[in-house]
């Protein structure tokens, strides 16, 4: 996972509130930017949903932060085919 926030689309009607305007032009958002109150909950979210099937059995998730466990080196072997 890279930019985590970055992985998340924002929705359409959304974009033009994230817009900003610099010397070169008029800019929007297309995807999560850092800053915004409900980023970490979206990003959350997301997360919770990829990771629905194995989270807590062999994964732990914090925001962007993801931990891959097992309980033998032969689990961890198999794990690894699995990411």
């Amino acid at each position: 996972l890279t930019s985590g926030y970055f992985q998340v689309p924002m929705d359409e009607e959304d974009i033009v509130k994230t817009a900003f305007i610099s010397h070169y032009g008029l800019y929007e958002f297309e995807v999560m930017p850092f800053g915004l109150s409900n980023a970490p909950a979206s990003l959350r979210r997301y997360m919770d949903m990829v990771f629905a099937g194995i989270k807590w059995n062999s994964c732990l998730v914090y925001l962007d932060d993801i931990i891959i466990f097992s309980g033998d080196f032969e689990e961890h072997s198999s794990l690894e085919s699995s990411f």
